[in-house]
């Protein structure tokens, strides 16, 4: 992934594992974009796919904030939106080159948005 290499860097050491997390998560959030209304040959739907492997990936970033200390188990739902939303903007800086990603980050993790219930979402996940 090209971007800034300081932004990576600070990134990769003093969070390594939402580092490595977001880098899953943004290339899902891209492939939801990307998928959205396609099918296989055989009739599967690609964009379900996709949007599962993303909230996988979701779930993951959030697990990887309790590892490096940036949430805990009990932090409120509408903080770790938050949260995401701070680490996604400096995971931009770092690696600017995946706007559809970045867009549909801005409309998921709207949570005065009522396209997504993303309280309800991650919670679910987080219960899991």
């Amino acid at each position: 992934m090209a971007g800034n290499e300081l932004f990576q860097q600070r990134l990769a050491l003093t969070r390594k594992h939402t580092y490595t997390a977001l880098q899953g998560l943004v290339v899902a959030m891209a492939k939801v974009i990307k998928s959205h209304g396609k099918r296989t040959w055989f009739g599967k739907d690609k964009g379900r796919a996709a949007y599962e492997e993303f909230l996988r990936r979701l779930s993951q970033t959030v697990t990887a904030l309790v590892m490096d200390r940036q949430i805990t188990a009990g932090t409120d739902t509408r903080e770790v939106v938050a949260v995401i939303k701070d680490h996604l903007r400096m995971f931009e800086m770092a690696h600017p080159n995946w706007q559809d990603a970045y867009g549909f980050a801005e409309v998921f993790f709207d949570i005065n948005d009522p396209s997504f219930d993303t309280v309800a979402t991650i919670e679910r996940l987080r219960l899991t």
